[in-house]
């Protein structure tokens, strides 16, 4: 409840998906989605994305997880992917990935993997720099 009403977005999804009941209620009934949702409006725009994505975590409305965060897109032409980032030791050639860009998510599947980066091509262009890169369940 605490990590909700101070907006601290990565706590709380930790703490939900560690089994964290978030229908708990506080001495004078309150969730840890109202709190958030009160913090949000003291706070104004301090930090507001962080805010939105905690109360997004706690009433539902953030999508099923992608699966394991492998790293980040570092360069994107049309369909064509670089990937870098700690988890890329992880995949392999025919490896499906899910790109989390701002229009939504694209498939798609490493097909080079080097030293320090992956080469892989996406379902469609649209993917950039900085996206994040999830292993497919």
């Amino acid at each position: 409840m605490l990590a909700a009403q101070q907006g601290h977005d990565k706590t709380v999804k930790v703490l939900l998906d560690a089994g964290a009941n978030k229908a708990a209620e506080t001495a004078a009934k309150k969730t840890a989605l109202v709190l958030a949702k009160e913090s949000e409006k003291s706070y104004g725009t301090y930090r507001a994305d962080e805010f939105k994505r905690t109360i997004a975590l706690l009433s539902g409305a953030e999508k099923k997880s992608l699966g394991k965060l492998v790293g980040k897109v570092f360069s994107a032409e049309g369909k064509k992917l670089v990937i870098t980032g700690k988890g890329i030791g992880d995949l392999g050639v025919g490896s499906k990935l899910k790109i989390k860009t701002a229009g939504g998510e694209i498939a798609a599947t490493v097909k080079e993997v080097l030293h320090s980066k992956v080469k892989a091509t996406a379902a469609k262009a649209g993917a950039e720099k900085g996206d994040a890169v999830h292993l497919d369940k």
